[in-house]
């Protein structure tokens, strides 16, 4: 099901690319970060066109985020300060107070109607075991000077062994926080297309982009804002790992009343947030997360529905979705230059590896972005102390070894056993039919058909889906997700519909049709 946040939603879709136009700076992807950067750009001063490949929010991770902007992020202090160090998770604190002020200050501002609520962040642990973790995260907040106060009842439905809390966070909604953003970038003179897919990315002087249906832009600067990269990766698909959590709304239980936004500390431990409805309040509820194609996305789902009405056995489910992210080896997210080393000065800009804190992660990258872009054309004469502070900690030149390598070669290690191993043992299971017209409704598997892989599945009406299970990215074998109905990419998280359009990336070109007469 779609995403609660597009249901009521009244805008004038922009138009589609067409021809050759020419601008400033070009931004690729109009999610969080996309539309934080190019409005930050426009309102610089800057001529800037932004390309959507489907349409603002419905088509990006942002429209199935759960909102909740907030410096509290379950336990990425002390993640921050073990992998990297002390210094460089205040650092991250600094920016993420920054980023949760100015996207407050952009609602007021430009003045979005998007349900904004100052609201307290909380965590919780449930067991002795997350109570220590949560307690080693209190540490390293309290010495990167978060406020936060310890051990406050949160008043949720069920027990917990201890707390944390931060007051004045927010809670939007976040299409609509897009939606208004949108409309003021246009009054700044920005051109914004949808249905624009970027398939080629020529990176030169100046740098060009093409889109599916023929149009080109060109530009001294690209912002790659597709969440894993597309283009210009930077070896970023051996740098990020992908993960997938549901998402679950339904009406707040009867005698429930939650108001702020929780987070468990535990790695298997979900998230509540209220939600406004038109027939009283919502309650959200997220977790379960797992990696494309490595567990059933069905179970997992299970899992975060029982967890949740085990605890609120009167919560009665009625919409789920799953949203996707990725996580960098030290929990920093990537800002900056794609290939600093190898291109440097090329002016191709990006953001990615947010580990599920995107909306406050991606205001800090249209802020950082701006910053470095008119940096760069000042000969670096802009940046401040801070924001130089702020490049140095997020760039993709820094290299924390011991955990990058164990991360590259886990991915290594996934790629060879879908892109290689999975085409040796493509047809060896057993449970399956020995070809895909025998599935049965529900059914889904991958078969070998000459030199070729397909992945097929017979949708509950009955009606057979084909396709080449070779995923257009990198050549990993797809799979399907029966939660949402898609083939996905267990190496960098690519999604297709099962006619084989892409979804989401880094993904640019549909999978192969496969004839089924």
């Amino acid at each position: 099901m779609d995403p609660i946040w597009l249901d009521d939603r009244s805008r004038t879709p922009a138009q589609q690319l067409s021809g050759a136009i020419d601008c400033d700076v070009l931004v690729i992807g109009a999610g969080i970060v996309g539309m934080s950067a190019a409005w930050e750009l426009a309102a610089a001063g800057r001529d800037v066109v932004l390309l959507e490949a489907l349409t603002v929010g419905a088509g990006s991770t942002t429209g199935g985020s759960t909102a909740k902007v907030s410096a509290l992020q379950g336990t990425t202090y002390s993640t921050i300060a073990a992998r990297a160090d002390l210094e460089s998770a205040r650092t991250y604190a600094q920016s993420q107070v920054m980023a949760v002020e100015h996207l407050a200050s952009l609602v007021k501002r430009v003045g979005i109607d998007c349900s904004m609520q100052r609201r307290p962040s909380w965590l919780f642990a449930e067991d002795e075991r997350e109570l220590v973790a949560l307690r080693a995260e209190a540490e390293v907040l309290a010495q990167c000077e978060l406020d936060v106060t310890t051990d406050a009842d949160p008043g949720l439905p069920f027990d917990v062994t201890g707390t944390v809390r931060l007051s004045n966070q927010l809670l939007i909604d976040p299409v609509a926080y897009l939606d208004g953003l949108a409309r003021d970038f246009v009054n700044l003179g920005g051109r914004l297309f949808e249905r624009s897919r970027v398939v080629e990315l020529d990176t030169g002087d100046p740098h060009r982009a093409s889109t599916q249906d023929g149009g080109s832009v060109r530009a001294a600067h690209v912002v790659v804002a597709t969440h894993f990269p597309a283009f210009a990766e930077g070896v970023m698909f051996a740098r990020l790992k992908t993960h997938r959590e549901h998402v679950l709304t339904g009406p707040m239980p009867p005698g429930t009343q939650l108001r702020d936004m929780y987070v468990g500390v535990g790695s298997d431990t979900p998230a509540l947030r209220p939600v406004p409805g038109a027939q009283g309040p919502v309650l959200m509820v997220s977790g379960a997360p797992f990696s494309p194609g490595s567990t059933s996305a069905a179970v997992r789902l299970s899992d975060l529905v029982h967890w949740a009405q085990d605890r609120m056995p009167a919560y009665d489910v009625q919409r789920q979705w799953s949203a996707q992210d990725h996580d960098s080896p030290d929990r920093l997210p990537f800002i900056g230059e794609m290939r600093p080393i190898t291109r440097p000065g090329s002016g191709v800009w990006g953001a990615t590896g947010f580990g599920g804190w995107g909306i406050a992660n991606g205001v800090l990258s249209g802020v950082l972005l701006r910053d470095m872009i008119l940096d760069s054309d000042d000969g670096g004469a802009l940046l401040s102390g801070q924001g130089r502070g702020w490049r140095d900690l997020f760039t993709l030149r820094r290299g924390r070894w011991l955990a990058e390598g164990t991360q590259i070669a886990k991915q290594g290690r996934t790629f060879v056993s879908n892109a290689v191993a999975g085409r040796v043992g493509a047809a060896s299971t057993a449970a399956l039919p020995d070809s895909p017209e025998r599935l049965a409704p529900g059914e889904s598997g991958r078969f070998q058909q000459g030199a070729d892989v397909v992945a097929a599945y017979r949708d509950r009406a009955g009606a057979l889906h084909q396709v080449s299970a070779t995923c257009t990215h990198m050549g990993c074998l797809v799979d399907l997700d029966e939660t949402s109905e898609t083939w996905q990419c267990p190496c960098h998280g690519s999604r297709f519909d099962l006619s084989g359009a892409v979804v989401e990336g880094p993904a640019t070109s549909p999978l192969r049709p496969v004839r089924t007469d």
